[in-house]
């Protein structure tokens, strides 16, 4: 059956089969098509990750949302929405210290990985990491290279792949939250 959607606020309720998803019933989608599951595991990661990161004392430390999940439809919106954040955590810094940014990414409404950024006076370092041990996808690792570019002109800009523990269990949300903090 077709989805039927309503807005409501913010977000789109939806009734029925969601673009032939296995998403099927009625709930929420957030305003980029994303499923209830998604928001909800998204804004638990996010508050485990933060109450991680403060458990383990990691200072100079900002935490990203990004508002988009990643798949090839939506990669030009998830950069520029990056970007814009990225810009605006390190423009936020309360010390000299550039803040080491932390950001769980869903990847296709179905996979977290995560990407950790770093700063230095000539470099914006990006590691990405990924449970299942699959490579970065080709449109956000050239996507960021060139945006980090544009705008921050003066730095080289380095994308490394770190390999994390294998996922064992289909836990990736538990895991991107570790694997970020380690």
């Amino acid at each position: 059956a077709d989805a039927i959607l309503t807005i409501s606020g913010q977000n789109l309720v939806y009734h029925g089969d969601v673009a032939g998803d296995s998403v099927q019933g009625e709930g929420i989608l957030g305003h980029n098509g994303a499923s209830y599951w998604y928001v909800y595991t998204k804004a638990a990661i996010e508050r485990i990750l933060k109450l991680r990161v403060k458990s383990a004392n990691i200072e100079h430390t900002k935490i990203i949302h990004p508002n988009y999940i990643f798949n090839e439809i939506t990669a030009l919106a998830f950069i520029k929405d990056l970007i814009t954040q990225i810009s605006v955590a390190e423009g936020i810094s309360s010390s000299d210290v550039r803040p080491k940014l932390l950001i769980p990414v869903n990847l296709d409404n179905k996979h977290w990985v995560g990407m950790v950024i770093e700063f230095t006076n000539d470099m914006v370092k990006v590691t990405y990491m990924d449970s299942e041990a699959n490579s970065m996808p080709k449109t956000l690792n050239d996507g960021l290279k060139a945006e980090l570019g544009r705008s921050y002109p003066d730095s080289t800009i380095e994308i490394v792949e770190k390999q994390v523990e294998p996922q064992k269990y289909n836990n990736c949300g538990p895991e991107v939250i570790e694997n970020l903090i380690a």
